[in-house]
């Protein structure tokens, strides 16, 4: 079994244990194969399209539903009915999940104030208080500098505007010799659902960059804070991962095409 799985077996036996843990690190060798842990709780055609969102900057759920993803669903529902039910003087109606969809696709105004979770993730890739972190990692990683390579997710002043302050904070990237490799800090995660999503998206955006680069992507380091669970997890783990292939990438306008082999 990979040993990746060997170390997500220990964390989640761990997690069951004491109801919770602080402080974990996994890590993974892509030159052993691309890590879907699990092919019931991973989709891969999310993976793909959360990552193109988050490398296009954009926020807007209009453009994840066009990949057939609903994953961030929930989280903009929530947080639209808290807002109504926090302020029913105002005597608004408040719409079921299926309305709230259906409003956010027929009416832009409404669209315009709840179809995105806020300046998340992609946002801050492509625009931190102006700086475009993707491209001047880029920039880095070609001219050989010797500045640490980091992008973050947290912007201390745009996180009153989040829907919820960012688990995955942060990832830096290291160059050694013809190889890039990742390590991405989650400060608090939902081991059973939620991890094993992070890793394959990590991961492939670690064989994006590497091939639009022409390098060869190979470690994976995660490295968790508060790791809780909320359901039993799933064994239906995978022994041996598939290899995978990247083509025609343009990370700077989010586009890349995959393939298993």
């Amino acid at each position: 079994m990979n040993s990746i799985i060997n170390e997500y077996n220990n964390l989640i036996a761990s997690v069951d244990t004491h109801g919770g843990l602080f402080g974990y690190t996994l890590r993974h060798d892509l030159s052993m194969g691309f890590p879907i842990i699990s092919n019931k709780i991973v989709n891969f055609d999310n993976v793909v399209s959360e990552l193109k969102w988050y490398l296009r900057g954009s926020v807007d759920v209009n453009v994840l539903w066009k990949f057939g993803n609903h994953t961030w669903d929930d989280i903009l529902y929530n947080r639209y009915k808290t807002w109504t039910l926090t302020n029913n003087h105002l005597g608004l109606n408040l719409f079921t999940k299926e309305e709230f969809i259906d409003t956010i696709k027929q009416v832009q105004d409404f669209s315009d104030g709840w179809a995105h979770p806020g300046p998340m993730y992609g946002k801050q890739w492509r625009d931190f208080n102006g700086v475009d972190q993707l491209k001047e990692l880029i920039s880095d990683i070609k001219s050989n500098s010797n500045k640490i390579m980091y992008i973050s997710s947290w912007n201390t002043n745009e996180l009153q505007f989040m829907a919820f302050n960012p688990n995955h904070n942060g990832f830096q990237i290291h160059k050694n010799n013809n190889e890039l490799s990742l390590s991405i800090s989650i400060l608090r995660c939902d081991v059973t659902y939620e991890l094993p999503h992070l890793v394959s998206l990590y991961s492939l955006f670690l064989e994006v960059l590497s091939k639009e680069l022409s390098m060869k992507p190979r470690n994976l380091v995660v490295t968790l804070g508060e790791c809780y669970s909320t359901a039993a997890a799933e064994t239906d783990y995978i022994d041996e991962f598939p290899k995978i292939k990247i083509s025609s990438t343009d990370i700077l306008n989010g586009d890349f095409n995959t393939k298993f082999f």
